[in-house]
């Protein structure tokens, strides 16, 4: 759709030099504050350009994304009123984009990955908040659980919301017979960076 929207042939559309890839390229800079240079490509599990980038502009965007402006506030609508085309049914970040009510969007990433933009709150003086971190062992095991700690941490998990979310703040870790033998709890250190 995007290639006929841009009058581009769609053929070839999921190689990073097609003319499409480029615009989603410089689009992707443009958001994180990253030079397009500075942006590497990898292969998603759809066969489809992915791009890698610091955190610092992963979070950026996600900043970016929650400010207000026509453009980004269509982008977070259709997140939070359709988090099943964000990430699938019975998945956190479904569950995380439906709590949040607009107050702020998130999404999964690959190898332990995780971006939040927190829009600013109501009556407040306060700048949209981007997010981002990696697990450092690449596992998504603890990621929805250290998402909801960032979130306390931040004042920004209110009680009912966080009742709503608890089976991912504290996930029970089963053996291979389905038996309760712990849970996951999250431990988060905030480091705060400027834009």
């Amino acid at each position: 759709l995007a290639c006929r929207l841009r009058g581009f042939d769609p053929k070839g559309y999921a190689e990073p030099g097609h003319p499409i890839q480029a615009e989603v390229r410089a689009c992707v800079a443009d958001f994180t504050g990253v030079p397009e240079t500075e942006i590497g490509i990898a292969v998603d599990g759809c066969s489809l350009p992915v791009f890698y980038l610091p955190m610092r502009g992963l979070a950026a965007s996600y900043a970016r994304l929650s400010a207000r402006s026509p453009l980004c506030d269509r982008i977070r609508r259709a997140m939070t009123e359709s988090p099943f085309m964000v990430a699938g049914r019975d998945r956190f970040t479904t569950g995380f984009l439906e709590a949040g009510h607009g107050r702020w969007i998130g999404k999964e990433g690959a190898e332990g990955v995780y971006a939040i933009g927190l829009l600013p709150r109501p009556g407040r003086r306060e700048k949209a908040l981007g997010i981002a971190f990696k697990l450092e062992d690449g596992s998504g095991r603890a990621r929805d659980a250290v998402s909801l700690e960032i979130l306390a941490a931040l004042g920004r998990l209110d009680p009912a919301t966080a009742r709503q979310l608890a089976p991912y703040r504290r996930p029970v870790v089963r053996s291979a017979r389905g038996r309760a033998v712990g849970e996951i709890r999250a431990e988060v250190a905030l480091e705060r960076h400027a834009r």
